[in-house]
């Protein structure tokens, strides 16, 4: 059972087809021209630069502009921003699945079919790449440090942090459980909207993007403050004023930092999709299947030692000497181990899946070649 076998068929002709037919044309003296891809009652796209790409120039140059900020103060009104535009994407969600009747890629005579437990046929890569995925969702300790760093009141971070927990929990569970039972095992995506039909999926996949605007700004923020506070001891006048070498500085780790992302995310996972956000897909960043697999890979290379392997070592270097005092230092011993123990597996059979399914997906044909301008977003079928 498949999700729809005429997704690919109508997609942009892959690189290798291109050469087939030049060296055709070549042989037959008849140079091979964009037209060739097009029948006669088919319109050749107009090639000259569109609203939509020139506003995904502006989009990106918003992003690094938001990048340049150097502190957390401006980020409590952007961040609600972000929270509340995901929560009505996730109404959107929940609602769509209900009023839709079947998800998109259902034809006639498919059943929606699930079960608690791993579909059969699952394979290790498959098994653990979806744990990462998970795990990748929950996994926010990387942030926490830089975030109580700058806190008026510190000793406020846990109650905040006990709330936020709480939320999400509640929110990824339902979600879950309402989208993974109307959509199944075969039709079930991630992104949750890509199973919506077009008129509430393209809706969706609106209001993600301020939330992924913002993050992007977030994380951006945070790695580069972790790297600029290594070229400048504390109590530099760099990190403290504005200073014409603290701000080339800053620009230069921010600037860098977004080149190394893109490389990261277009050449060596291959998850470019038209950049013209051609059908409001938005696949330049919403993708299947690179979507898991590059999270996958995040969360194995460091989620194992941001949420894992550093706080089981930090409880080791906090307990010196009292480690075995009484049971229940004994049981948080146990803890800090396991945590360790799950981060280093994360972090070798994590990273071997994660690529193991990026060079399947290669081999299937799901990716013809990085920086490749196939859409590989979701086809909404109705």
């Amino acid at each position: 059972m498949s999700i729809g076998d005429s997704k690919d068929k109508d997609s942009v002709p892959s690189a290798e087809s291109d050469v087939a037919r030049y060296r055709q044309s070549k042989d037959d003296q008849a140079p091979y021209t964009v037209a060739d891809d097009y029948s006669e009652d088919e319109q050749i796209p107009d090639r000259k630069l569109t609203w939509w790409q020139a506003a995904a120039l502006l989009l990106t140059e918003y992003v690094f502009l938001g990048s340049l900020l150097r502190d957390f103060k401006h980020m409590a009104f952007v961040g609600l921003l972000a929270s509340s535009t995901m929560f009505v994407c996730t109404l959107i969600v929940l609602c769509g699945h209900g009023v839709q009747g079947t998800p998109n890629g259902f034809a006639a005579g498919d059943i929606v079919t699930w079960t608690v437990w791993a579909p059969k046929g699952t394979t290790f890569v498959q098994g653990l790449n979806a744990v990462l995925n998970i795990t990748y969702t929950w996994v926010g300790q990387a942030l926490i440090p830089s975030f109580i760093g700058d806190m008026k009141n510190p000793e406020d971070f846990p109650k905040a942090l006990y709330v936020s927990m709480a939320a999400e929990f509640c929110l990824f569970t339902i979600t879950g459980a309402v989208v993974y039972s109307y959509a199944g095992t075969q039709f079930t995506t991630a992104p949750a909207y890509g199973t919506l039909i077009a008129k509430y999926g393209k809706v969706a996949a609106g209001f993600t993007l301020p939330t992924i605007i913002i993050v992007g700004i977030l994380y951006s923020l945070v790695t580069s403050r972790a790297i600029f506070f290594q070229i400048f001891e504390e109590g530099s006048k760099h990190r403290l004023r504005h200073t014409m070498k603290g701000w080339m500085s800053w620009i230069a780790v921010v600037f860098v930092g977004w080149v190394i992302s893109f490389i990261i995310g277009e050449a060596v996972v291959g998850v470019l999709g038209q950049p013209s956000f051609n059908k409001l897909s938005l696949s330049f960043f919403i993708l299947q299947p690179f979507f898991n697999d590059l999270l996958s890979l995040i969360s194995s290379l460091f989620d194992s030692w941001f949420g894992f392997i550093f706080w089981g070592a930090a409880w080791y270097e906090l307990n010196k000497g009292k480690r075995l005092a009484g049971p229940h230092q004994i049981w948080e011993n146990f803890l800090a181990g396991l945590m360790i123990i799950t981060g280093f597996f994360f972090f070798g059979a994590g990273a071997y899946t994660s690529i193991q399914s990026i060079i399947n997906s290669y081999a299937t044909g799901a990716v013809k070649t990085p920086f490749t301008c196939v859409n590989s977003g979701f086809i909404f079928t109705r």
